[in-house]
């Protein structure tokens, strides 16, 4: 299934965007814990280009699944509506997503914590 082949490549992609992703989070965060503003505001222009990355990214899921005839649905319904020889990749590729994105949501979460401390 050439459409679900797509779909686990953008996976993929998106886990190695959440994974670069953290690291950017993560150099924020030791700007803010060091107070050094100029190197947070410079990092802040880096995150907000990522963010336009990570908008075609989801436009192109939506495209996909779309495509699929998965519209709306989350990556689990679609895992559990999926073809059974095509399951065990497509929840390895959630699993692998899902751990990359947690990490950088708790990243996102402390640096947004951190950082509106510095401005207040």
């Amino acid at each position: 299934m050439e459409n679900m082949d797509r779909f686990i490549s953008l996976m993929k992609e998106m886990t190695q965007f959440f994974d670069a992703f953290q690291l950017i989070e993560k150099q924020k965060l030791e700007a803010a814990a060091s107070n050094d503003i100029l190197r947070l505001e410079e990092i802040m222009k880096k995150e907000q280009a990522e963010i336009l990355v990570l908008r075609g990214l989801e436009r192109k899921q939506q495209e996909i699944q779309s495509q699929m005839g998965f519209s709306g649905l989350t990556f689990r319904e679609m895992i559990d509506r999926a073809p059974e020889q095509e399951r065990a990749e497509l929840e390895k590729a959630y699993s692998r997503l899902s751990e990359s994105l947690d990490l950088f949501q708790r990243y996102f979460r402390c640096c947004s914590k951190f950082s509106m401390s510095l401005f207040l």
